[in-house]
């Protein structure tokens, strides 16, 4: 069986989603050939049997029509698994000819549509406009594929909609490699001492990012225990300096490679993770800290995944978002207290995270097309 993957960019292009197909092409790899249609760019990461090949510029949505003419260079794929969020294959997410170009491909070969975006919400005026042309295209996408992924419950309904069918529901894996250190290896390596707080934060300053949040939290945490230290991974340290100020030390680790981005993550005692619109099953730098173990205070909304409430004795803990900011340093305050505690527990947060978000359950669930939706 042969397996194609489209994706708008890929490593070592930084971009979570390429990150996400890159590893999904390396566990594929195992049980078939996978082929990854992917942007034009000056290089890639190629290795364990997968074939990548740029066939499109992002910036000039039409040339996504180059596609079918490389599908039909190669021998012939058995399926295509479309990674779709809007904004990566065209400004502003406008790309009308990527259903078209899919629904003639769809007479010779199967489509499956991985969602990990749908459409922008109805929010401020830009994304209200944005939703003329974003919906249509999901609606097309949505009806054209053979099977349809979510990367969380929140899309469930609206593929429900636009189908009348229902959506298979695949959380994300973990972008990065789980490392191999202990904290305290973790720590030494990055010359933390041992009696530091460490508060982990990975990932942009998107504005789904409550920075401020942040900010507060670790603010009233420095009152309480003095030798609190910050650890970012990412490419937005400086925005993550301006919210936090001068109060608390922040290591700034810069973009890491997916290799070692774990052996600092290892060195956090808890990960600092509120979203404006919850925790769910689509963040990819929180299921990075299930991987390893590391406890997660973030915070809940209608969105969040049921999966992840009422799991606090699996460390994931989540303040809600309608209570405001003061509850979310109140939860961190009372979870900091209890944290050496915790240890133990560390590995049923592991356990979690292999059994709903590891790598073998995701390429099980994706080449069966069934197992998830019930979640």
């Amino acid at each position: 069986m042969r397996t194609g993957l489209l994706c708008a960019a890929y490593p070592p292009s930084v971009d979570g989603i390429g990150d996400y197909t890159h590893l999904l092409a390396q566990h594929l790899a195992r049980q078939s050939e996978v082929e990854v249609y992917t942007g034009i760019q000056n290089s890639y990461t190629s290795a364990g049997g997968v074939s990548v090949r740029g066939i499109f510029d992002p910036s000039r949505p039409a040339t996504i029509g180059n596609l079918g003419r490389a599908l039909g260079e190669r021998p012939p794929i058995d399926r295509l698994v479309v990674q779709y969020n809007p904004f990566g294959f065209g400004p502003r997410g406008f790309n009308p000819w990527l259903p078209m170009t899919l629904a003639r491909l769809r007479k010779r070969l199967s489509l499956s549509v991985m969602f990990h975006e749908t459409y922008v919400p109805c929010g401020t005026a830009a994304q209200c406009g944005m939703r003329l042309w974003q919906i249509p295209q999901f609606f097309f996408l949505s009806r054209i594929a053979d099977l349809t992924y979510a990367s969380c419950g929140r899309w469930l309904p609206a593929i429900r909609r636009a189908t009348g069918r229902e959506a298979v529901h695949l959380p994300v894996g973990s972008n990065v490699v789980r490392s191999k250190l202990s904290r305290e290896e973790a720590r030494a390596r990055l010359e933390i001492g041992s009696s530091a707080l460490v508060l982990g934060v990975f990932g942009s300053a998107h504005p789904s990012r409550l920075l401020d949040w942040i900010a507060q939290a670790s603010s009233r945490l420095q009152a309480r225990a003095p030798e609190v230290l910050i650890v970012y991974i990412g490419a937005d340290g400086e925005k993550l300096r301006a919210a936090t100020g001068d109060g608390v030390r922040l290591l700034d680790c810069g973009l890491l490679p997916a290799d070692s981005v774990g052996d600092h993550l290892m060195a956090a005692d808890v990960l600092l993770a509120p979203f404006v619109d919850g925790l769910s099953t689509r963040r990819g730098s929180v299921a990075a800290a299930f991987q390893h173990g590391i406890p997660v205070l973030s915070t809940s909304s209608v969105w969040t995944d049921a999966m992840l409430l009422d799991q606090e004795e699996r460390l994931i803990f989540l303040s809600p978002v309608d209570a405001g900011a003061a509850a979310y340093c109140d939860l961190a305050e009372r979870i900091s207290k209890r944290l050496p505690a915790l240890d133990s527990q560390r590995t049923l947060l592991r356990s979690c995270y292999e059994q709903h978000f590891g790598w073998e359950v995701v390429c099980r669930t994706l080449v069966g097309g069934t197992g998830a939706a019930s979640r």
